[in-house]
């Protein structure tokens, strides 16, 4: 099956043109379903955004990437402002692509600071999102690591529950590292979420993991587990057209 993916559009950085260029593209395009693993704006912004979106009329499925919870209610608050929200996939069913045996899972996710360098560094994401302001460097690693465990532990459920052959999972930041967009090792563990990629790396069913935050190019293997993100870049929103039998091999 063929869809469209895309993360880190940043729609808030771009002027009117390329915005109106983007969703142009888009709604031209045959395939029917979007899937988006966040950083799609910031909250003031996020409504409109997705509306724009949705008026595409194609079936979008999304998530939140760190940017999406940027000057808005705070993490947990807006997750629950947007969990009846049809197509917010962090508090949606799981679902399984037309004619295939994959399973579609979403979870906003968060990097947990226990990475590559381990421990909270400077990130605008440490003021601009309420949930950590003030908090101290303590607070705020206690915080991204309660956001980062709760993804891991929605996603070990509905495997549970589900017994899925394959699946397909739509997270921002990746499981595994990748070397961050700033090519700055002081801020490596801002761009993982080593507790997913733990439990994943011991997952015995194949799985890809499309996900985002680096804006750079990944393609990798850990065990049954494939990650793979694009090139993104801040004014520029752009998406890519995905076929099921190429990212599974079959």
């Amino acid at each position: 099956m063929d869809f469209i993916f895309c993360s880190d559009i940043h729609l808030d950085h771009c002027d009117d043109s390329k915005k109106k260029q983007f969703f142009t593209r888009i709604s031209n395009e045959t395939e029917s379903l979007i899937l988006c693993a966040g950083d799609i704006g910031t909250y003031p912004n996020l409504v409109q955004n997705i509306e724009e979106f949705k008026n595409v009329n194609k079936d979008l499925h999304y998530i939140f990437g760190n940017h999406d919870f940027w000057d808005g209610p705070g993490v947990f608050e807006q997750q629950s402002e947007f969990a009846t929200e049809g197509g917010y996939m962090t508090f949606g069913k799981p679902f399984l692509l037309p004619g295939t045996d994959i399973l579609v899972v979403g979870q906003d996710g968060f990097y947990d600071a226990k990475g590559k360098g381990g421990g909270i560094r400077y990130m605008t994401d440490m003021f601009r999102i309420p949930t950590f302001r003030g908090k101290g460097v303590v607070g705020q690693e206690a915080i991204v690591r309660r956001i980062a465990k709760n993804s891991v532990m929605k996603i070990k459920k509905i495997i549970g529950n589900t017994a899925p052959s394959k699946i397909l999972l739509i997270t921002h930041v990746p499981p595994f590292f990748v070397k961050n967009r700033h090519h700055d090792p002081r801020i490596d563990s801002m761009y993982q979420n080593k507790v997913l990629g733990d439990f994943l790396s011991k997952l015995d069913i194949p799985t890809v993991v499309l996900c985002g935050h680096t804006h750079e190019q990944c393609d990798i293997m850990v065990g049954k587990v494939r990650q793979m993100s694009f090139n993104a870049q801040y004014e520029l929103p752009t998406y890519l057209r995905l076929s099921t039998e190429e990212l599974f091999n079959v």
